[in-house]
């Protein structure tokens, strides 16, 4: 399943860097490979790495305001998490699947329970 983390760019300036990302996923999962080649907007830097749950791919759209997780539901999570606590506070930051189910809004104060019960409560 395919998970975003999100923030609209037009109400914000803020967007995730690169490089922050790419040490986030370096710091959780040892073996990351980087194609930094852009294959299209929505894919401008993709991260592939191997999880407990199996693989699981990452990729930022090339305005920085999107990330896309195709990963199991608790290292999406973990990735929503590592989103959200690199935006300012002030940023509204949106965690949703591809189909939109659910969405869910981030706070800082937001824990990874928090993210589980309200997916399960909106989808």
């Amino acid at each position: 399943m395919t998970f975003l983390v999100l923030v609209d760019p037009a109400t914000t300036p803020w967007t995730a860097d690169r490089g922050a990302l790419t040490q986030v996923i370096q710091s959780v999962w040892t073996h990351v490979e980087i194609d930094s080649s852009a294959r299209g907007e929505a894919r401008a830097v993709t991260w592939a790495f191997e999880t407990d749950a199996g693989a699981a791919e990452a990729y930022l759209h090339a305005d920085g305001t999107c990330l896309y997780v195709d990963a199991a539901w608790a290292d999406a999570v973990r990735l929503a998490m590592a989103f959200r606590r690199m935006a300012p506070e002030t940023v509204e930051v949106v965690f949703c699947d591809d189909i939109y189910s659910f969405d869910v809004h981030m706070t800082h104060q937001t824990t990874e329970a928090d993210l589980t019960a309200a997916a399960e409560k909106t989808s």
